[in-house]
């Protein structure tokens, strides 16, 4: 019973009946968070999903899908972390990736979301990467599949190279001789919903 505060002329009281629990997330899974050294099955949470309402840290972790890590934060992904095929990363904030990798090849990709800026160092990426912050910068990093940057910067730098397809809405800033885009594979995608704007298609004028 939910009680009426006000006069007890008013008294309107409100009662529930017959009402039916539905669960809902698992509170743990809703909290800032960090993993080091440990393997995420994403099987074992709910709708297959590890939602995180803060930043996250996977430190030397593995994950495994398939299934999805929703982060309303930054996502930070480091020291020889490996997240498997059919894992969908989406972070609303910054993100950040060094010495790991996305992914299991080109037949058996990862997509990776970014709302924030995107840094990714020293590590290999196969599926799609999906950048819509302000600034994308990949530093010694391949890249198998495609990347779709919307920002106003994108930066290949350092050994970097993408094979597959780039489509960004801006220029693509190439740091040095030893980096490149070639032409390659695409993964498939095909049924999946993952949310493209439609503002450019492989094969137009912003294709690189």
């Amino acid at each position: 019973t939910a009680n009426d505060s006000q006069t007890p002329q008013s008294n309107n009281d409100g009662t529930i009946s017959n009402a039916t629990w539905t669960s809902g997330p698992i509170l743990s899974n809703m909290s800032g968070s960090s993993y080091t050294s440990t393997t995420i099955n994403l099987s074992e949470y709910e709708n297959n999903q590890l939602l995180v309402n803060s930043n996250l840290t996977l430190s030397n972790v593995t994950v495994n899908g398939p299934g999805s890590i929703a982060v309303d934060g930054n996502l930070t992904i480091e020291s020889g972390s490996f997240v498997k095929k059919n894992v969908s990363l989406i972070c609303a904030g910054d993100l950040t990736v060094s010495s790991s990798q996305i992914g299991l090849a080109i037949r058996k990709p990862g997509i990776v979301y970014s709302k924030g800026t995107t840094s990714i160092t020293g590590s290999t990426v196969n599926g799609i990467l999906i950048a819509k912050g302000n600034a994308c910068t990949l530093s010694s990093t391949v890249v198998n599949g495609a990347v779709l940057n919307y920002g106003s910067s994108f930066t290949l730098g350092s050994n970097s190279d993408v094979v597959g397809s780039v489509v960004s809405s801006h220029s693509v800033d190439i740091l040095d001789g030893s980096s490149s885009i070639t032409k390659g594979n695409l993964p498939p995608f095909f049924g999946l919903n993952i949310g493209l704007d439609p503002i450019v298609v492989p094969g137009s004028y912003l294709e690189y």
